[in-house]
This record gives structure tokens, C-alpha cells and sequence, in this order.
């Protein structure tokens, strides 16, 4: 993947925090989105820490994008793992997110 692109995402965010712009969890989530869409796992786990850090919270989206991510790998344990964190976090699985883990399940073999 293109490292520049990364990095000017990352300009992005924090122009918008010098501009007195303070991003929500719909950007925050799509900078997630973006991490994982490239396979940097650590870039999206410091959207995550950095949303945390902020006071923005990631919601059901945000956790499901990192799901995904999981999921494409074949990662079952850690796609769980996600679910597990946000359930830790008051939040509730929905529809799209236990279809990701189904199709994640069926990917390998662990659909009982």
C-alpha cells in the first residue's frame, strides 16, 4: 500500500484539530475503515486509541469495520475478540456485525 496516502489522512485529521474542526465517530470510523482497507492494522488501532483519547466513542460501525478486517484474514479468535470489546463497552451487536461474524464463522469452518 501507498504509505503517502496514510500519512496525508493522518495530515487531514490533524488539520482539522488545528482548524478548530473536531472529527466524530463517523470520521474517525472511516479513517478506521481506511487503516484496515490497507492492511495496517497498527494505523487503525491508534484511530481507535486516539478516538478514546478524545472522548469519541466507537460505535457499532467502527467495531464491525474492525471485524471485518479480522475476518478477511480468517482471524475467527480475534473477530470475537471484537464482538467481546464492545459488549464490554455497553454496546450491542447488530444485524450487520453477527452476519460478519457468521460469514466469518462459515469462512472457517466453525459454524455449528
Amino acid at each position: 500500500y501507498e504509505k503517502g496516502h496514510l500519512s496525508s489522512s493522518r495530515q487531514v485529521l490533524d488539520g482539522m484539530y488545528r482548524s478548530g474542526v473536531h472529527p466524530n465517530v463517523v470520521t474517525y470510523t472511516a479513517l478506521v475503515k481506511y487503516y484496515c482497507s490497507q492492511g495496517d492494522l497498527d494505523g487503525a488501532r491508534g484511530i481507535l486509541s486516539e478516538m478514546q483519547a478524545r472522548d469519541v466513542s466507537p460505535n457499532v460501525v467502527t467495531y464491525t469495520t474492525l471485524m471485518k478486517y479480522y475476518c478477511d484474514r480468517g482471524d475467527l479468535e480475534a473477530a470475537r475478540g471484537v464482538m467481546d470489546t464492545m459488549r464490554g463497552r455497553g454496546l450491542h451487536p447488530d444485524t450487520i456485525m453477527y452476519s460478519t461474524l457468521v460469514r466469518c464463522q462459515s469462512s472457517a469452518g466453525d459454524l455449528e
